[in-house]
């Protein structure tokens, strides 16, 4: 959803970046998420969710913070693909294992819910991000 205006800011540096170009990071920051998926499943046993949640929260978080500031698009799949994905990952998980652990004999019911409720967020911030990013919906003035 923001990949023209990524594009658009990284654009000032390297004229020859594409969008097409571009939409890379995000399957990348799913790549590095999906894993480290597998490190944040097993590391629930040993440093606890709540220690969990907030690791990887804050790996997220300050990555994506990090990336605004970034001048290159390279910096910029480095926090944001990268590290960010990293912190997606930790925490990803986290939901269902808890969740699991309280109602064991209806994993499949609050697995459904959780991954609807990851999905309905997806589709929500996509507006509330282009709000923030473009909050009078200005169109393009000039034609790449």
């Amino acid at each position: 959803n923001i990949v023209i205006y990524v594009t658009s800011k990284y654009r000032e540096a390297d004229p020859n970046l594409s969008t097409q170009f571009t939409l890379i990071v995000f399957p990348a920051t799913l790549a590095v998420g999906s894993i480290t998926m597998q490190l944040g499943a097993q590391m629930m046993d040993y440093i606890g969710p709540r220690t969990q949640a907030v690791l990887g929260g804050i790996i997220f978080s300050t990555s994506i913070y990090l990336a605004q500031f970034t001048t290159s698009f390279s910096a910029f799949i480095a926090l944001y693909a990268v590290s960010a994905g990293v912190g997606f990952g930790i925490v990803y998980f986290l939901p269902l294992l808890c969740a699991w652990t309280y109602f064991p004999n209806r994993r499949n019911l609050v697995a459904g819910f959780i991954l609807c409720a990851f999905s309905l967020n997806a589709i929500l911030m996509s507006h509330v991000t282009t709000h923030i990013i473009n909050p009078n919906n200005e169109k393009a003035d000039i034609r790449v």
